[in-house]
């Protein structure tokens, strides 16, 4: 694959259509230099490159915003103030209907020309997007490729969406494959080495086993199976569907919170401006102030008594006892008890124990009688009801004396009544000193409206985080659910699974193709033995040649599943946080040259700030034997205090053309064809 045209409208800094017509490289002439100052466009070049190959894939998503991952409407059209988004800003204000923002790669393969094209048109807040593809040959899909899956599944052909990484570089990414030994970067070395495969082979193996064990099972469990396989599709859709309303809470979260953070920084500020000289003294008598508080709330609650709402009840307490005194000095009171002692026992003695009358009463005449008695005593007996007089003289002598204590008790009041005053006081000066902390009197009434307006919007974004988390809880929940209800039905497809009901044929297949899985497990490891120990005897070569300094790493091993370790000159493996960046990127370097030994060169590589990190003598190295034989076309994208004078000689034999990138407001980055970064012949 080789470019011939690169076509940026309307992205990043690109506003309008800007191309870059490449010429054909040579195996002496294989370099394209594209220079410019520090945010003049060259992230947005190769940026624009990779949008074609990737689009809105999750790489592109994660690496825009450290610690969040955008959705791709907002990897389009901004995130905030965080992010403005791909569209070119001024091209989004003048807002034509028809406006395009994409890219346009032309290159030539050993089929022929290629021109793929992905773009977005802009209606509203929703961008419609687009994937073309042309080519002047023959392919499994036309000349002409409009279907979106048809012209993905064709970029992944030409250049894998794994694989990417490993020829469009920033410095990030340089760093990244130093530290190779993530599992994703270690698939991605397996592909371009063409092991990935035989996983792939397998992967269809698999599949055929479990068609054919299906196939052997009988019509009944098949059916079973179908329903569950059905239920259990269902269950992964929605909860896939959950995991991506839960990312955008969680995208919503963050926003509120760097929201919340940033209003209060800016009103701290102003607190700070405010209290400068009188926040040590305040924040120290409020300390004291609060220990006083909570010292005296201690005391008053441990010695306060359960019967302290009688010592603060001062005139009720008066009132009963007047009323206790009357009852008790009442003469009627003492009477009346002694008339109900006598009612009680002598109806009895009189009609029911000898010596009886003669002739005897009848039962109607005892009872009449005893009847009348206890009428005459209940006269007799009779007080005001309700109050105290219900109660017997001797209960109300011994309420009288306890209620007597509290009545007396004006000096256990009046130390209670001391505390809490005290305690009611040294709260209003913890608010009072609080208050002052937080008052704005040193500030100007413009900034006073600023903090009472940032104040508004902090508690309206909290509000908006604490709905946003709600909703979490709620899709957590029902996440949790349905995972249990898919856990129980896999547990069921492979109970089902497991009964034995296979024809002779199907089983024959399923041996087979198990041995077949062995056989491409056995060759598969023999295949990467080999060719680790190939790169990891190539790797050594070509970071010997490219590092000259020390001899801090002595040699690099490559294991089984093609994990890098540093090793220093007495065997001892040196960790990589112990290693420099520049050095990370050699040894960068180092592994893109040994795969590109074994591979070849699917596409041209692209370098981004190529010589950032290093010193002089590396830089040299670089430039003499690195860049001009790693690929069979790269693009170098370096600043002019990158590469001077004397580093631009020794590249420019290898150049066969250069582009300079000029960009005066940031927004209208514009390409000058044909513009050496210097002219050697007068320097």
């Amino acid at each position: 694959m080789i470019f011939e045209e690169i076509r940026i409208t309307n992205l990043f800094s690109y506003f309008g259509q800007q191309v870059f017509e490449l010429p054909t490289p040579t195996a002496e002439r294989p370099l394209v230099l594209i220079s410019g100052r520090n945010g003049f466009g060259k992230t947005s070049f190769i940026n624009s490159v990779k949008l074609l190959f990737l689009g809105t894939s999750a790489d592109m998503l994660q690496r825009v915003i450290d610690g969040t991952k955008l959705r791709p409407n907002s990897y389009l059209l901004g995130h905030g103030k965080e992010w403005r988004g791909i569209f070119n800003r001024r091209a989004r204000e003048i807002g034509e209907s028809d406006t395009r923002y994409g890219v346009r790669i032309k290159w030539r393969e050993d089929q022929g020309t290629v021109a793929a094209e992905r773009y977005w048109i802009l209606t509203g807040n929703e961008a419609q997007h687009h994937l073309h593809i042309e080519t002047d040959f023959d392919t499994d899909f036309g000349h002409v490729i409009d279907d979106e899956d048809s012209a993905e599944e064709f970029l992944e052909r030409r250049l894998p969406k794994s694989v990417v990484p490993f020829f469009f570089y920033d410095g990030e990414q340089v760093q990244q494959i130093a530290e190779a030994n993530r599992e994703g970067q270690l698939r991605q070395i397996e592909r371009l080495l063409d092991i990935s495969t035989i996983d792939t082979l397998d992967e269809y193996l698999g599949r055929a086993i479990s068609k054919w064990r299906q196939s052997a099972q009988a019509p009944e469990i098949q059916a079973d199976l179908k329903q569950l396989e059905g239920q259990k599709q269902q269950s992964e859709g929605q909860l896939q569907s959950l995991q991506a309303k839960r990312d955008e809470l969680q995208a919503d979260i963050d926003h509120e919170d760097r929201t919340i953070l940033r209003l209060q920084r800016k009103n701290d500020s102003l607190r700070a401006k405010s209290l400068q000289r009188d926040e040590p003294r305040l924040r120290k008598q409020l300390a004291d102030t609060r220990e006083q508080y909570e010292a005296l709330c201690l005391s008053i609650g441990n010695t306060l008594p359960q019967a302290a709402p009688l010592w603060a009840a001062s005139p009720l307490v008066q009132q009963v006892a007047a009323q206790l005194a009357e009852a008790t000095h009442n003469p009627n009171q003492m009477l009346a008890e002694q008339i109900k002692e006598v009612a009680q026992y002598l109806p009895e003695q009189l009609f029911d124990r000898p010596m009886h009358s003669s002739p005897p009463l009848t039962d109607a005449q005892k009872q009449h009688y005893k009847h009348k008695l206890r009428k005459l005593f209940d006269g007799l007996t009779e007080l005001p009801s309700g109050g105290f007089f219900s109660l017997k003289a001797s209960d109300i002598l011994d309420l009288r004396g306890r209620f007597d204590y509290f009545r007396q008790a004006e000096r256990e009041r009046g130390h209670l009544a001391d505390d809490l005053k005290t305690a009611s006081r040294l709260r209003r000066t913890m608010q009072d000193l609080q208050a002052q902390l937080d008052a704005l009197d040193n500030i100007s009434p413009e900034e006073q409206e600023d903090f009472k307006r940032r104040e508004g919007e902090i508690a309206e974004a909290a509000q908006r985080r604490d709905d946003f988390m709600r909703q979490m809880g709620g899709v957590d929940t029902e996440s949790t659910n349905l995972q249990i209800q898919l856990d129980k039905i896999k547990t069921e497809i492979s109970r089902k699974q497991t009964e034995q009901v296979k024809g002779e044929i199907n089983s024959r297949r399923i041996a087979r193709a198990r041995q077949a899985q062995q056989l491409f497990d056995d060759y598969k490891k023999r295949l990467k033995d080999s060719r680790r120990e190939d790169i990891e005897r190539q790797i050594n070569l070509r970071f010997k040649s490219l590092m000259s300094s020390h001899g801090q790493i002595d040699r690099i091993t490559i294991d089984a599943d093609f994990a890098l370790t540093y090793l220093s000159a007495d065997g001892q493996e040196v960790g990589m946080a112990n290693i420099s960046a520049g050095m990370k990127q050699l040894m960068a370097h180092a592994l893109q040259w040994a795969l590109k030994d074994f591979t070849g060169s699917l596409a041209p590589v692209i370098f981004d700030s190529p010589l950032g990190r290093l010193d002089r003598s590396h830089q040299h190295n670089l430039l003499e034997h690195f860049y001009h034989r790693v690929a069979h076309q790269v693009i170098l994208l370096p600043t002019d205090s990158e590469l001077d004078i004397e580093k631009y000689r020794l590249i420019q034999p290898h150049v066969c053309a250069e582009f300079r990138l000029e960009n005066a407001d940031g927004e209208h980055t514009k390409v000058i064809t044909n513009a050496r970064m210097y002219d050697v012949e007068t320097a």
